[in-house]
Parts: C-alpha cells; structure tokens; sequence
C-alpha cells in the first residue's frame, strides 16, 4: 500500500471515530459508511453501501502530492486529498442532511494530526482548503479538499 492510501485509511479511521454519523456505536442501518477510493469500482461500492446505510456516504480519494520546494535537493511531497460527502435527495426519516455530514467531517479533520504510521510520510497536520458542491442530478454532493504538508 502507498503512504498516501495508508495516510487516507488513517484519515478515514479518524472520522469513524470522530463524526457521529459514521461511529461503530450506531446501528447499521443508519451509520454512514467511510470508504477510502482504491480506485476500484469505486461508484459500485457507494451504490452498495448507500443502500445499506442511511442513503448516504464519504468518500476520500488521494488527488496527488504538490513538492513545496521543488529546487531543494530532497524529495518533501505532500498529499491532497478530495473527501466526498454524498447523500440521496431525499433521505430515509432524513436522519441527517449533506450539509451537517459535510460540515461535521469537515470539522473533525481539518487540524488532525495523524500518528506516524509511516515514517517516511512525516505529517504535520491536515488543512480543509475548500468544499464546494458537486453537480450532480442523482445525489446531492460536496466535496472537501484538503492537504498535508509535509516539511
């Protein structure tokens, strides 16, 4: 596995630990899956674990590495990551909307300094640089993207 999936699963495990909708203590039925992109069928899994669960999901996916000094003779890469909150329209006793899930993973990750599960990776701490809203006429979905730097 690439530092940057083993820093996204660690991302990920975050979440389930820190947003109420995603933690193992809820029921199945209504907890919100955390999926890290492994650029499989990734639209296949949603689908499956969206049916599942509250009609609703997150999705990180790694997006690149950007070098902060390209000119130093030392390879220092960073990770961008792009994580999705997607939910159905219209939600099952609408037990929480894309707005709150987005605003609540939102929250939880950005500052998290994850443990150094890989020494070479070296993080700092995650930074929410934006979200914005995805179109989309099936689902209703923002994506958050945030990166890492790594000095």
């Amino acid at each position: 596995m690439s530092k940057w999936l083993a820093h996204a699963e660690l991302v990920a495990a975050h979440i389930r630990a820190e947003v109420s909708y995603c933690l193992s203590t809820v029921p199945e039925a209504t907890r919100i899956p955390v999926i890290v992109d492994r650029k499989l069928d990734i639209v296949n899994i949603v689908n499956q674990t969206a049916a599942k669960a509250a009609g609703a999901s997150v999705v990180i996916s790694w997006t690149g590495a950007k070098n902060p000094d390209p000119d130093s003779n030392q390879l220092r890469t960073g990770a961008e990551y792009a994580i999705t909150c997607m939910t159905k329209p219209i939600l099952k006793d609408e037990t929480v909307t894309c707005d709150d899930l987005t605003e609540a993973v939102a929250e939880a990750i950005h500052g998290y300094q994850p443990p150094l599960a890989t020494p070479s990776l070296r993080p700092r701490r995650l930074r929410v640089q934006d979200i914005g809203l995805v179109p989309n006429k099936f689902l209703l979905i923002y994506e958050i993207t945030a990166d890492i730097v790594r000095l």
